[in-house]
């Protein structure tokens, strides 16, 4: 079972989501409706959220300032700088407060929480 929660403070916007999907290694595999996630779990994590239309990858890493990338079929490649603010990582959860910049334009600040648990 996985729960998860991604919210931007700046707006009321809150999704919240209870899914099933595969622990493997250091991996989280599930799936968004049509959108195909993998999370990558070490000392940073990374998150690819993956559909027909588009491909976005984010790797937050507390230690520094990191890149990543959104390409939408329709405008092609955008570079995000990303700048992790906290990032805790437990056996069964995963907590980051991030903030995100594309094209020099702050995005905003977000909060993605993820909750797992193995079932037999």
């Amino acid at each position: 079972m996985i729960q998860i929660s991604l919210k931007n403070p700046e707006e009321i916007n809150l999704l919240n989501f209870n899914l099933e999907g595969i622990k493997k290694n250091n991996e989280l595999i599930y799936k968004e409706e049509s959108t195909d996630v993998l999370i990558r779990i070490d000392e940073s994590v990374t998150l690819i959220r993956k559909n027909e239309d588009s491909e976005l990858t984010l790797l937050f890493d507390v230690t520094n300032n990191s890149k990543g990338s959104y390409f939408i079929r329709e405008v092609g490649n955008l570079e995000i700088d990303i700048k992790t603010n906290i990032l805790e990582i437990t056996n069964n959860s995963i907590y980051t407060e991030y903030e995100l910049v594309i094209n020099n334009e702050a995005i905003g600040l977000f909060i993605f929480k993820i909750r797992f648990e193995e079932i037999e």
